[in-house]
């Protein structure tokens, strides 16, 4: 099945005023409207997510949020309701995420109630599954029982049909920029992961068609890296995603390969 590349911006808590927000967003909808083989999805922080002086008339933007609740409504201090996420336009949502994870405790079965609330919601949820670095020393074999842990748990609530609605992403947690020191992902072994959940995902879920990212500090100059492997079906990019020239230069990089 044949499947543009998704290009997914995660600003995580970034810029830091709407005239930023906008000018990034400008861009990156600017570069978009010049992709024919992409999809372009911007997650902005919350102060965002809920505006029309944001988005304003993006139209080449996918619309994502980073993050939702398993409730839609309810006595929940702090969380954000997928239905409301839902009523506000947005399409996308990032689930699992290392950060996510790690700062905020976020266990699997936390994430497999929010991906089975996303999805009955109607939400397109990107779930994150990465291996940290004590298991990355440990090798492959470590990697491997790692990612398909994480992935059976995060799954476990969820029925064959809404499975076949999530968006995957290898995402080891060593190597994005928030913790690599500039460090990235052979793309060999990166491909390999890719490949791997893939085909865990036919075997013990009978998901043939799924689609997997990578993500791990790419930026313009590594993503050609990547692009010659055709099981990676797009990127979730972080630290690049808030510099406009870079924004541009993954999508371009991306439209020249296809």
């Amino acid at each position: 099945m044949n499947h543009k590349k998704i290009i997914a911006f995660n600003w995580k808590m970034n810029p830091g005023s709407l005239k930023q927000a906008r000018a990034l967003l400008n861009v990156a909808n600017h570069a978009g409207l010049k992709s024919k083989n992409s999809r372009v999805v911007v997650f902005p922080p919350f102060e965002y997510v809920f505006s029309y002086d944001f988005w304003g008339h993006a139209a080449k933007i996918t619309k994502g949020a980073q993050d939702c609740f398993w409730q839609a409504r309810g006595p929940y201090t702090g969380q954000i309701s997928p239905r409301s996420l839902k009523q506000a336009g947005i399409s996308w949502v990032i689930i699992g995420h290392s950060e996510k994870r790690i700062h905020g405790n976020e266990t699997n079965l936390q994430i497999a109630k929010k991906l089975k609330t996303a999805v009955r919601t109607g939400l397109q949820p990107l779930l994150c599954l990465g291996d940290d670095a004590f298991s990355h020393k440990q090798g492959i074999i470590r990697t491997k029982q790692c990612i398909r842990k994480q992935l059976h748990e995060s799954l476990s609530l969820l029925s064959s049909a809404d499975i076949k609605e999530i968006v995957f992403v290898y995402e080891p947690i060593w190597a994005i920029s928030a913790v690599s020191h500039g460090k990235t992902d052979d793309p060999v072994h990166a491909a390999r992961m890719v490949s791997y959940l893939k085909e865990l995902l036919v075997k013990e879920f009978r998901f043939p068609d799924s689609r997997v990212l990578y993500g791990g500090s790419v930026n313009a100059k590594t993503v050609s890296k990547f692009l010659g492997f055709d099981d990676i079906n797009g990127f979730l990019v972080g630290a690049a995603s808030l510099k406009p020239d870079q924004v541009s230069g993954i999508i371009r990089a991306i439209e020249n390969n296809s």
